[in-house]
């Protein structure tokens, strides 16, 4: 038997696309599957996609399937007898890459073979007998009921316990996310609500704070003189009638900003001059700098004599006075702008303008600002007036707080489609984009607007007020007030510091609880023992989870698992390809740990996460970042609905710009709501579905080059229109290299003998599957399609006869084939989605499970034979 080292090298070498912990992990199930070690050099790869349960359960079909056809090596009809009586073609498959839904029948599938509880310290079970376990649960078909009679086909352990009890329990459990109904659902609305309480707490705490601060600034300088006189020309009598007005000072901040900032440099741009005079240079720029103070001091002078408190008279009298000294102003500080950069940068045009022009976008950014707070709280203020004045203000506040609640379970319950609206028919010629950020900014406002009010109420008092800073006396110079103000700063910074908040107020943890009890609960035989809580899917047990060194420790006979998950970028200082388009870069999790792009990643410090919730994290569809989905309006809706599954990853990654710790948790609160993810700058990731970057799992086994990929293609497709496989070959033909060729079966040495029975269900294209596909009985059988994808030539990966390397990539479409048995035909006549029914449905009754779990059955026997 070859040592480990020895194994080693030379799984490297032949394997040479291959971390080396992969390559040692393939070569360790070899030395077990092929008895010698001695298998053929072709490695092979499963690809189970992204689709929610409905791919889960169809998948786990398909794996029903390759686990009861015979094992085979290359055009062979079949293996050696040892081999066949051994092991099913399932074993063959050296790597299992999955996504999102994949994930979850993935990492079933995985965790079966390796050690759990007592398990780990019995000797008599060995890899061997794992995996043959393995196979034979897998084999059993169909499953029976968890608390029914045994089956009376299949024999029974010597444990007493039914082969097949592993499937029973995702049978039992296709409602993951509520398994026994009502009150699960009761339950996860809890968990729900006390979530989104606990994101605007922070958020509200945080806004009431600031604008407590604001109303101190203004308490401090508001009361002088001059300062009430802007109160004055903003409402020089306000109404204390139900619909009056109150205009916030601010707005006077936001029009000198504009008018001594944002308009001067606007000018500016066309004022200078792109071929400079010498004279001008000499004398022209000292007489336009001494005519320009002129008309300034002329104007101060004018502001001077009047009186800035007689400034509402004044306007009133002599607007066109008024209008002209602040034009001439605006003018001359523009003409100033002008000379300055005239002189500072008049050797290079076009560096002039960019400067210009960057500062005054930056100046536009201020504006906004400014003019939102103005708006925000003119809106909060005198929404607060309006309540005083308001008999019923108790129903007034009841009817708001009715309406954004209705707004937050409308948008909620429309999430799945605001995830995928490309995929949504009658959604996908809806500008939902534009829809969502015009939706997404007054919830926003919405927020600010309430909040404000509070603020205004506890600063100015519960009594009715008509002009806030008209009296000398003021509420807010009260100790207590400003005793307040202090306890919201704490509360703020306390709110800010607790960095395990951002991810533990997400919906991430519940879903990774309910995925990990659902699917490596049904792996877990400990559980399938007398006591009855133990069959209980709602309570934990400590052996369902692995932590991420045990799962991948060569000790089984698994294939290797690759879990994808998607790094959100929308920013940062990675290529504009990434951040303008793809928005996303792929992650994985493998024997070689956390790669990225294939890379990978190793730093003291990276958080340690089990694999129970890096499978949800591959599943996190619904999230502030979506990968190339990602916008401003689904980021502003999500975030302020919480309806939040990704994970902020600690990468153990140090980073110059550093966010101080006291506003860790607003800091990536505002990040999801602005959709500002920098992708692998930062020290912590915001990681997501690994769909949301590519979603039929095949990108990191072409990466690795492996002779022969299957891939079962359940993304939601209900026009079949391929958009995921179109991304895929886009991707790999744009960082690897790779071109696709569609290619018969008898093409491929595996399926060369069988190539006649096998035409009937391969197409010859994609879009052969599109124009055969029919919502009634009569479809046809075609569901697959065959291609072979070409590399580049390169120093490694060419085969014996040094030609270019290639793959053969098989993909399955579930499509409700002839074939299928009557009851599949009517599960569509009553749902005419099947088998392309909505991702978003995540509670599968009996019906559908087995409908989805028979057709992977029946398709995957009829690709490789039963």
């Amino acid at each position: 038997m070859a040592t480990e080292q020895d194994t080693q090298g030379s799984g490297e070498r032949r394997f040479p696309h291959l971390l080396p912990e992969e390559a040692l992990a393939v070569e360790h199930r070899r030395q077990a599957v092929y008895q010698d070690g001695s298998g053929p050099n072709a490695t092979w790869g499963l690809a189970l996609s992204g689709g929610g349960i409905r791919s889960a359960t169809f998948c786990l079909g398909v794996l029903q399937a390759l686990s009861k056809a015979a094992f085979r090596i290359s055009g062979e009809p079949s293996a050696p007898s040892a081999l066949a009586a051994t092991f099913p073609l399932l074993a063959r498959f050296d790597f299992l890459s999955t996504v999102s839904g994949g994930g979850y029948v993935g990492g079933f599938f995985s965790a079966l073979f390796r050690p759990r509880g007592q398990s780990k310290d019995n000797p008599a079970s060995t890899q061997e007998e794992r995996a043959k376990a393995t196979y034979a649960a897998l084999a059993s078909d169909p499953p029976g009921r968890m608390n029914g009679a045994a089956s009376a086909v299949l024999p029974q352990e010597p444990s007493a316990q039914p082969v097949d009890q592993p499937l029973r329990w995702l049978r039992e459990n296709g409602r993951y996310l509520a398994p026994n109904s009502t009150g699960d659902l009761v339950y996860d609305l809890a968990i729900a609500i006390r979530n989104l309480c606990a994101v605007h707490y922070v958020v509200g705490i945080s806004l009431l704070t600031l604008f407590l601060l604001m109303f101190a600034f203004r308490h401090l300088t508001v009361q002088q003189h001059w300062g009430a006189s802007i109160e004055l020309l903003m409402q020089p009598g306000l109404s204390s009638k139900l619909g009056a007005m109150w205009w916030s000072p601010w707005f006077v901040m936001a029009g000198l900003w504009m008018a001594l900032r944002l308009v001067p440099l606007g000018v500016a741009y066309w004022l200078y001059q792109s071929s400079p005079n010498a004279k001008m240079d000499k004398f022209g720029a000292p007489i336009i700098a001494a005519f320009c103070l002129l008309v300034a001091g002329t104007c101060l002078l004018w502001s001077m004599t009047q009186g800035f408190s007689a400034l509402p008279h004044s306007f009133k009298d002599n607007p066109l006075v008024f209008c002209l000294a602040s034009f001439l102003t605006i003018l001359v500080i523009a003409l100033l702008y002008a000379i300055y950069f005239n002189w500072q940068q008049k050797s290079n045009t076009r560096l002039f303008r960019s400067t210009v022009t960057r500062r005054l976008s930056t100046a536009l950014s201020i504006s906004i600002g400014l003019l939102t707070v103005s708006l925000v709280e003119s809106l909060g203020q005198s929404l607060y007036l309006w309540l005083q004045h308001l008999q019923s203000s108790p129903h007034g506040m009841v009817s708001l707080v009715g309406v954004i609640a209705t707004a937050v379970t409308v948008l909620r319950k429309l999430s799945p489609m605001l995830a995928q609206p490309s995929k949504v028919g009658r959604l996908v010629k809806l500008p939902l984009n534009a829809i969502l950020i015009v939706v997404g900014l007054l919830l926003l406002l919405a927020l600010l607007v309430a909040w404000h009010c509070i603020a205004t109420a506890v600063f100015f008092g519960f009594k009715p007020v008509v002009a806030p800073f008209k009296d000398d006396v003021f509420i807010a110079t009260n100790a207590l007030n400003f005793g307040l103000i202090a306890f919201c700063v704490a509360a703020t910074m306390v709110g800010g510091y607790f960095i395990g908040f951002i991810n533990l107020s997400s919906l991430q943890v519940m879903y990774s609880n309910r995925l990990t009890r659902a699917y490596l609960g049904a792996s877990n035989k400990n559980r399938f023992v007398q006591d009855a809580t133990k069959k209980d899917v709602t309570e934990p047990h400590a052996d369902d989870d692995l932590n991420r060194a045990a799962y991948f420790e060569n000790n089984h006979l698994g294939p290797a698992h690759i879990i994808n998950v998607t790094i959100n970028a929308t920013t940062g200082s990675g290529d504009q390809l990434t951040q303008r388009d793809r928005q996303g870069i792929p992650m994985a999790v493998t024997p070689a740990g956390v790669t990225v792009e294939g890379k990978p990643w190793v730093t003291e410090g990276a958080e340690e996460l089990t694999i129970g919730q890096w499978i949800g994290i591959s599943g996190a569809a619904f999230a502030t970042g979506i990968g190339r989905g990602t916008s401003l309006g689904t980021a502003i809706a999500f975030s302020l609905t919480n309806i939040r599954l990704g994970w902020w990853w600690n990468s153990g990654k140090k980073y110059s710009k550093y966010i101080f710790p006291i506003w860790r948790n607003q800091a990536y609160l505002m990040r999801e709501m602005r959709a500002y993810f920098p992708g692998t700058d930062g020290s912590h990731w915001y990681l997501s579905d690994g769909g949301h970057y590519e979603n039929t799992a095949v990108l990191e086994l072409l990466r690795r080059r492996l002779n022969f990929v299957v891939c079962c293609d359940c993304g939601a497709d209900p026009h079949y229109e391929f958009e995921d496989l179109a991304n895929l070959m886009r991707l790999a033909r744009i960082d690897l290299g790779a071109e696709f060729e569609s290619i018969a079966p008898a093409q491929v040495p595996f399926f060369a003998a069988r190539s006649a029975e096998l035409a009937r269900y391969f197409a010859d294209a994609a879009s052969e599957l599109c124009s055969a596909q029919s919502q009634t009985i009569g479809g046809g059988n075609k569901c697959a399609l065959l291609y072979k994808v070409s590399y580049p030539p390169s120093a490694v990966g060419t085969d014996t006869n040094g030609d270019t390397a290639y793959s053969i990539l098989l993909l399955i479409k579930p499509r409700l084939i002839d074939q299928a048995p009557l009851d599949l035909h009517q599960y569509q006549s009553q749902h005419a989605e099947f088998p392309q029914q909505s991702t978003g449905d995540q509670f599968f009754d009996e019906a559908q499970w087995e409908s989805y779990r028979k057709l992977g059955v029946v398709m995957g026997d009829r690709i490789f034979g039963a």
